[in-house]
């Protein structure tokens, strides 16, 4: 992979991770502890503005590194 491709990867696995946490506070209604090592030193994308098949790529890089899990309805959590 290029040096592009791999910050294109990161900024839409920054996208991911940051909507799955969003979405998570909504459904909890309380705040979601994310660990400091994850936090982005600037506003992350949206992925709805990015290409899917680079988000589904982005989405199966979180799931390896075990920073998302998939639930038992088939959503993405977090996995802090």
């Amino acid at each position: 992979m290029s040096k592009a491709q791999v910050d294109l990867l990161f900024e839409a696995s920054s996208a991911v991770l940051f909507a799955v946490i969003e979405s998570e506070y909504c459904m909890k209604g309380s705040p979601v502890m994310v660990p400091e090592w994850v936090m982005p030193t600037c506003e992350p994308s949206c992925p709805c503005q990015m290409d899917s098949e680079l988000v589904q790529e982005a989405s199966n890089f979180l799931l390896r590194m075990g920073m998302l899990q998939v639930s038992d309805g088939g959503y993405l959590h977090t996995n802090f």
